[in-house]
């Protein structure tokens, strides 16, 4: 995904078992990337043409879900590391 224009930044992720109450969840992975456009349906269309062409074990079409989100404030950052609480 990061070869598609205006991506800047992906991460992956698995679900963390050991949060109580949490079971029952649909999906036990999601990626999720930053991307940088003023155009994004021409990015998702990019993507389901990647999509269309490239296989990958890493991606499937079966129990995907696919959602664009955009921000609505600016990124925050901590300033510091907060105390962990026990």
């Amino acid at each position: 995904m990061l070869g598609i224009y205006g991506f800047t930044s992906a991460e992956r992720f698995v679900l963390a078992s050991e949060v109580e109450g949490e079971s029952g969840y649909p999906y036990q992975h999601m990626d999720a990337y930053d991307v940088e456009t003023d155009d994004i349906n021409s990015v998702v269309q990019q993507i389901k043409e990647r999509l269309a062409t490239t296989k990958s074990d890493a991606v499937t079409s079966a129990g995907t879900l696919v959602t664009v989100f955009k921000p609505v404030g600016p990124r925050l950052r901590a300033v510091k590391q907060p105390v962990k609480s026990s």
